[in-house]
């Protein structure tokens, strides 16, 4: 074991044991390994340990690793920073979080991407409600239903899946494809009923009924 306030390393430290430190100085590249007989199992090779000297932690008490670079102006600023953190100090029902954070302006970092301690996922957001829980716009070449009643929700509109059937605003399709609701619906390309490829704004292939209600 070795203790010290602050550690400057030039060439190369080799540690058997443990070092406790208030600052780790490499002038070049810093470098963790280990060999050990454990060929099927992950290594805790470092360990960011966070106590408080009150009495117990509060929610929010956590460690980072802190990412830093030179600007044009010559002086180091922070670009990034991994966190994980209690949200939930109870020592019988623990829950932690794990969060990614950014800057893209001067000044601080501002998180980006959360885990939380139930495994949802939050991109936009520090509470995802569901395994992905997106705030802002997204873009995605496919979404796949991997269950015949799955069920989303897009900006308050519930798109579901049931039985081969699709719906949007419903839950419950009753049809092959069923709108529920009111509002304008807007298509960018053409749109085909009966054919896989419509060569107009709206091609139809097969007949068409239609009915005309009083004004």
């Amino acid at each position: 074991n070795a203790t010290t306030t602050n550690l400057a390393v030039t060439g190369t430290l080799t540690s058997y044991s443990s070092i406790v430190t208030q600052s780790l100085t490499a002038t070049s590249s810093l470098t963790i390994s280990a060999s050990d007989t454990a060929s099927s199992s992950v290594n805790n090779l470092l360990t960011l340990e966070h106590l408080s000297t009150q009495t117990g932690g509060l929610a929010g008490i956590g460690s980072a690793i802190l990412f830093s670079a030179e600007d044009t102006g010559g002086s180091s600023t922070t670009t990034a920073r991994i966190l994980s953190a209690l949200s939930n100090v109870s020592t019988t029902s623990p829950a932690s979080y794990l969060a990614f954070e950014t800057k893209n302006i001067t000044g601080s970092l501002t998180e980006r991407l959360r885990i939380d301690s139930n495994g949802n996922l939050g991109i936009g957001t520090t509470s995802p409600y569901a395994k992905l829980s997106v705030v802002g716009e997204a873009v995605a070449r496919n979404f796949t239903a991997t269950s015949t009643n799955a069920t989303s929700t897009f900006q308050g509109t519930t798109v579901a899946t049931s039985g081969g059937s699709f719906g949007v605003g419903t839950s419950s399709p009753s049809t092959f494809f069923s709108v529920a609701g009111n509002g304008n619906s807007y298509f960018a390309g053409y749109v085909g009923i009966g054919t896989a490829s419509p060569g107009a704004k709206l091609d139809v292939a097969g007949d068409i009924m239609g009915t005309q209600s009083g004004n």
